[in-house]
């Protein structure tokens, strides 16, 4: 059986189109651009792109990720970050799980802010 990207594409829309709203954590990265450009697809208006801004994610990055949001026509915030203190100061070994644990907390909290 041959599954044609494209198809697998149209069906990621239609499973979109069932949700009233979406936020997608965007970085800019192939994954998140392409279920961005489905969003926007599926549900114009009412998809949201958010990118989080630290000091450890190089300008480059936030950069190429405004010029990609913007391409795809989709409304696009960044979240200024400017640090995350206990988690860098302390280096416990679930860090990693901390900081994402911050950083999809704070999307989620604009999501909800955005309705």
């Amino acid at each position: 059986m041959v599954i044609k990207v494209n198809d697998q594409y149209l069906k990621l829309v239609e499973s979109i189109k069932k949700l009233d709203s979406v936020v997608v954590a965007f970085s800019g990265g192939v994954d998140s651009t392409l279920l961005l450009k489905a969003c926007k697809d599926a549900l114009d208006e009412k998809a949201i792109a958010l990118t989080i801004d630290s000091p450890y994610i190089p300008n480059w990055e936030i950069d190429e990720a405004k010029d990609l949001a913007k391409a795809i026509g989709i409304r696009h915030e960044i979240i200024k970050l400017n640090e995350i203190p206990s988690i860098i100061k302390n280096n416990p070994y679930n860090r990693c799980y901390l900081c994402k644990k911050t950083l999809f907390t704070m999307m989620i909290e604009r999501g909800k802010a955005l309705g």
